[in-house]
């Protein structure tokens, strides 16, 4: 069962129902991968897809108040810190036991994945397959 990362690391978020997360990835190349989650009673709802943008677009998409979770806190604090709070990325990191927990949940609820087409999701383009610029 895959597990998305985002995903992964908005569960790890205390936060009270009513609040939003926002997890966020450094994607290096001043880029970051982020989505944002409705904390509810059963734990985070996906709001977006995963998305690979600017730190400073990501902060004009930031609900307020917002909560961001991820390395890109410590990395494009900067543009991000004054639109959410941001919590430490060694603190608050995927674990291996939210991922289990949510993939056991998926195969609860009759949900599986062919681990022989189980593929990594990625949400930029490789740069082998950017066009050139000139």
């Amino acid at each position: 069962m895959g597990v998305p990362t985002l995903e992964a690391l908005a569960w790890v978020v205390d936060a009270e129902p009513g609040t939003t997360v926002c997890a966020a990835l450094d994607a290096r190349k001043r880029e970051v991968y982020a989505a944002l989650f409705a904390v509810e009673a059963e734990g985070p709802r996906r709001l977006t897809p995963d998305l690979a943008l600017a730190p400073e677009a990501l902060a004009a998409r930031l609900p307020r108040p917002c909560t961001v979770v991820g390395d890109a806190g410590e990395v494009y604090g900067e543009a991000l810190g004054a639109h959410a709070r941001l919590l430490p990325f060694a603190t608050h990191h995927p674990r291996g036991g939210v991922i289990a927990r949510l993939g056991a949940a998926r195969l609860a609820a009759g949900e599986a994945a062919n681990l022989g087409t189980l593929e990594p999701v990625y949400v930029r383009l490789p740069d082998a397959e950017l066009p050139r610029s000139r």
